[in-house]
This record gives structure tokens, sequence and C-alpha cells, in this order.
């Protein structure tokens, strides 16, 4: 991940009938913004038809369960509330017709609701003027994950931004950990050098938030702070270089056994990305 999302990610027997209740509108899918980038070998675009969103949710059951989980749903995809609303960019490969890359987005434009919201209270950023970009579901089949196919990402979500005119982008950075222990030692080195200022802070819901956290990060010493940095996946890491700040303490997700941190990226002030990516 950068930035994960997924409530009611599981399509179980008992919610198959969610994911039928809905197939007529995934039927008539449609972008809320079209994109569409052509190089040399590769295509960026947002999915224009139910066809490619099944093939985007095909291939996050197949990153997120099958590899990361060893598990397999019935249905095969990777679906919620939030899929038929938002706009899904996918990179495809024109060499073999392989959609290989994936992110959702969810503009304050067409949207009012955030998966965000579903783990972290998010009034003071929501309180904010201009439009908002939620960033989510990343993922890279394991034969494409390399830095080409992230500035593919990249190049895309630039074109997206432009846009829709965002002014912000924020979601769920997810580290693959459940141990409590490297969870406060990547904590305190995320405070220490990137922390958002207070009044934008957020704080985690409470179901999500991890217990005696602060006895943790007590515990934690100052070899083991400096350490954590190679705990914290690429994709993250990118993020933070390109201006990135954590908005406060980490959700829980049993569901991913993985802590998420919310990240945010104040456009106006950090200009990294629209120099990179060419906005």
């Amino acid at each position: 991940m950068l930035f994960k999302n997924g409530l009611m990610n599981k399509i179980e027997p008992l919610q198959e009938s969610v994911f039928k209740k809905s197939h007529i509108s995934v039927k008539a899918y449609l972008p809320k913004v079209n994109i569409f980038i052509e190089r040399d070998r590769f295509i960026i675009k947002t999915a224009e038809n139910n066809d490619e969103l099944i093939k985007a949710l095909k291939l996050r059951h197949e990153v997120f369960y099958r590899e990361l989980l060893n598990r397999k749903l019935l249905l095969g995809i990777d679906y919620d509330r939030f899929d038929l609303k938002c706009d899904h960019l996918i990179l495809i490969d024109k060499k073999n017709g392989r959609y290989f890359g994936t992110y959702r987005l969810n503009s304050s434009k067409f949207i009012k609701k955030f998966y965000s919201e579903t783990e972290f209270r998010l009034e003071n950023i929501l309180n904010l003027e201009g439009t908002k970009l939620e960033l989510g579901r990343a993922c890279v089949h394991r034969e494409y994950r390399n830095g080409c196919s992230i500035a593919l990402l990249w190049r895309g979500i630039t074109e997206y931004m432009k846009t829709t005119d965002a002014k912000y982008l924020f979601g769920c950075s997810s580290i693959k950990t459940t141990d409590r222990y490297k969870i406060a030692a990547i904590h305190k080195f995320l405070m220490k050098n990137h922390k958002i200022p207070s009044e934008l802070q957020v704080s985690t819901k409470g179901k999500f938030k991890i217990r005696n956290f602060n006895k943790l990060l007590d515990a934690v010493t100052f070899d083991e702070v400096e350490k954590a940095v190679e705990m914290i996946p690429p994709l993250l890491k990118s993020y933070l270089n390109m201006g990135a700040f954590i908005c406060g303490e980490p959700a829980f997700d049993r569901k991913f056994k993985c802590v998420d941190y919310f990240t945010f990226f104040n456009l106006e002030q950090s200009n990294k990305i629209q120099k990179k990516y060419r906005v």
C-alpha cells in the first residue's frame, strides 16, 4: 500500500448478496473523470466500464488476499461499498494486455464520504477549503513491482489531480506488521521526522486504537527508532520523500494484519509531486 482502503473488502458467502444486488450498477459503471495517457509499452487510464472495473477488483484480490493473506474469496474480487462511487486508475501492458496496477481515487468534487473515515476522525482535514483527493487500494502485480510502475501510477494521479483541481491529497498508508513494539519504533521515527502540525492532526477511532500504546512508546530505545526507517515500505517512503505528513497514531487493522497511517499532502506547500511527474 500507499494508500490501502478496504471497508467490507471480504465478499464472504453472507456478503455475496451485497455484490449481486449492486451488479446492475456495476454494469452501468462510468468514471467521473476520464484519464488516458499512452506510453511506448503502457497505458495509464481510468476504468471506463464494468469490464475494466472488474479487472481492477480481481487484481486487488490477487494481491491483497491471495498473495498477502493466502486466502481466496468466493467471487475472486476485492470489493467494498466505495468502489462504485470512485474512479479507478489502471495500468495496462500493451504487450500482453495485462492489467497490472491500480489505485482508487475518491474526489470531494463528487463524493462526501471517505474510506479513511472508517478508521480516523477527519474533522480537521475535511474542514479545510478546497478539493480533497483520497487515494486508496494501491497495488501492483508482483511481476511489475519496480520504480517504473510507481512512476506510471503517479503520472496518472497527477493528471487526475490537475483535472479535479485537487488542493489536498490523503489516504491510509499501510505497514505490514502486527508487532506492536515495532509499530511503536516506527511511530516514534515518523513523529520525529514527518509529524503534521497540531491543527491538522486526526484521531484513531476506538476499535482501531492500539492498547497501551504510550507505554510501548516509552519502552522504545533511541537505536530502535533510528533503525525503524528500514521497516517503512517503499511506497510510504516515496510519499514522505515528496513532502507528506503523518497525522497521528496508526490504526490497527486486524483484518489485513497491518497498521494504517493517515497520510496527508498539502499540494500548495509541496510541489515535489508536480515537479517529478509534470502536472
